[in-house]
């Protein structure tokens, strides 16, 4: 138990044997359980009989070697592991990697844990009895958005002229000119922290706030429409059970293979809009397609004028403060979490390359770049000194187009940016991406004179830039408690 992680199938067999041997013996008889196990695995003093929990030993027996680590410990362990992983660099650095053997994944899983506050304590149930709160508890956090995966599907559908077509017409053709984008969980997770759910921004030091929602339309360039996108709309029973497997909403990468068959465009356009929103745009914890907005997507010729940019901005953002609010062991963030990082990037104190809408411009090399440095003190712009500064001196003074997530004039043509951008084009050649040029160089300032638009073009097959997957919320790990 002190070199590996133990599975949690592992720990229950061995709970169960202790626990059979413990109520019937060496006999044969089979006794009933009076007590559950975790019960009498607690100390005597709260009411157990002081038996080991396997699991929590197992977690503190791993613990010590990062306490050791982190404490400077000299030994031919600690020699082998700074020349195979660490190179140096502190156990919490960003830089150090995360995978490597069985006994490093261990490392690395419960790093990444939380000791969170105390759960609030129970009320009493029918029965009389109460649970007692737990002084503390681990936390695992994953995000359930896959960016990759929605360009595999790209890819597939560029090959089909028809399908393209469709995808343009109803005003998602920005994701068939999509880079690619691996993303950092570390990054994620830190600019999630950074989020304020009241502002909607993203808050760094020096008073510097970054309002998010005027962004989405840039970054993903998809339709922002004086339509509102309502969920929970009448559908008939066959389109709802098209959707359906075994009682359950179907996973919407299983949606995404059967839509590369289909040929008619009403079916192909909900399926491609059923996917993408499960995928990508408004992924949920389980992977699978959200079937309330199938009376929204089923409108296909409306799908085009509606406001599918404050859909996603307000899913995120409820993602996020749910988030922040749960006290669950493990948690998985929903919403297009994507937008965060690009964003980030774009604010960065590197120069990015130019062009609109920025999902096909902000790839992984980008991202690579960030992550191989300490990015929690790289510079950060402000607004009106970034790439979206012609963006935000438009949107109006007042503030008076969303207000709590819904649009409040729908006649305010938001879009006017795309008009005025149209007209002053740049030669995309001449805009070379000094991130791919010298990686290891950062640059000051971002430049914000030219405003290029990308066109559509053809997804390139260069293969993907592999990420560093790198972890900073090790620093919420009490480890006194070891």
């Amino acid at each position: 138990m002190g070199i590996y992680l133990l599975h949690e199938a592992t720990h229950g067999e061995m709970n169960k044997s202790r626990a059979r041997f413990f109520w019937e013996g060496v006999g044969n008889k089979r006794k009933y359980h009076m007590v559950d196990w975790a019960t009498v695995c607690k100390p005597k003093e709260l009411g157990g009989l002081g038996i080991l929990n396997t699991k929590l030993m197992n977690i503190a027996l791993m613990l010590k070697w990062i306490w050791k680590l982190y404490q400077g410990a000299e030994g031919l362990w600690v020699d082998l592991l700074q020349a195979k992983y660490l190179g140096g660099n502190d156990i919490f650095s960003p830089l150090v990697p995360t995978k490597g053997s069985q006994f490093w994944n261990a490392i690395q899983k419960i790093k990444c844990w939380r000791i969170m506050p105390p759960k609030p304590a129970l009320s009493a149930s029918r029965s009389g009895s109460k649970k007692r709160a737990n002084p503390m508890y681990f936390r695992t956090t994953d995000c359930r958005l896959s960016p990759h995966l929605l360009l595999q599907i790209m890819k597939l559908i560029v090959e089909n002229d028809q399908q393209k077509g469709y995808v343009k017409e109803i005003g998602f053709g920005s994701f068939l000119s999509m880079g690619e984008f691996e993303m950092n969980n570390a990054l994620t997770l830190w600019l999630v922290d950074k989020f304020n759910c009241d502002s909607e921004s993203l808050e760094f030091e020096g008073g510097i706030s970054i309002p998010v929602r005027p962004l989405v339309k840039r970054v993903l360039g998809i339709p922002s429409g004086p339509i509102q996108v309502v969920e929970g709309l009448d559908v008939d029973d066959d389109l709802y059970y098209q959707y359906t497997c075994n009682r359950r909403a179907k996973n919407a990468m299983e949606v995404a293979n059967e839509m590369c068959i289909i040929t008619d465009k009403e079916p192909f356009c909900i399926a491609f809009m059923m996917a993408i929103l499960g995928i990508y745009l408004a992924p949920d914890t389980s992977g699978a397609v959200n079937r309330a907005l199938l009376g929204a997507v089923k409108q296909v010729d409306k799908l085009k004028d509606m406001d599918w940019c404050n859909f996603v901005a307000t899913y995120l953002f409820k993602g996020i403060k749910e988030y922040k609010e749960s006290n669950t062991t493990c948690v998985s963030i929903k919403g297009c979490l994507h937008i965060l990082s690009v964003v980030f990037i774009d604010h960065a104190a590197f120069e990015v390359p130019v062009g609109f809408p920025r999902l096909g411009v902000v790839t992984t090399k980008h991202i690579n770049w960030v992550v191989s440095h300490p990015f929690t003190s790289l510079m950060v712009c402000r607004p009106e000194e970034s790439i979206y500064a012609a963006v935000l001196d438009i949107m109006p003074k007042d503030n008076n187009i969303v207000e709590d997530g819904k649009r409040v004039d729908s006649e305010t043509n938001t879009d006017a940016l795309g008009d005025k951008l149209a007209t002053t084009n740049t030669d995309q050649n001449n805009n070379k991406d000094p991130v791919s040029a010298e990686l290891d160089t950062a640059i000051t300032s971002p430049s914000t004179t030219s405003s290029a638009i990308v066109e559509h073009a053809e997804l390139g097959t260069s293969p993907r830039s592999a990420g560093t997957n790198q972890t900073l919320t090790a620093y919420n790990i009490v480890y006194s408690q070891v």
